[in-house]
């Protein structure tokens, strides 16, 4: 009798650990997330970078310029007609 309790015992104390939840020491899920999102949310009072200058010229010179290269495309699985 004393076996079966104790076998009895451990295939419980098994089951319940095996219903546990792992990496409880994790940070919530979605919490990089919602750290982003703060991150790169303007709060009344923080600083505005000014898009004069040349780092704007910069900047849409950059966005307005094709820099793809059709050969290295063609190559693997996208085509390009």
């Amino acid at each position: 009798m004393q076996t079966v309790r104790i076998l009895t015992t451990g295939l419980l104390a098994a089951l319940l650990a095996a219903c546990a939840t792992p990496g409880g020491d994790r940070p919530e899920f979605g919490e990089s997330v919602r750290h982003m999102i703060q991150v790169q949310t303007y709060e009344p009072g923080d600083e505005v970078p000014s898009l004069r200058g040349e780092n704007a010229a910069a900047a849409m010179d950059a966005y307005r310029t094709d820099r793809g290269d059709r050969e290295r495309v063609g190559r693997g699985m996208m085509r390009v007609h």
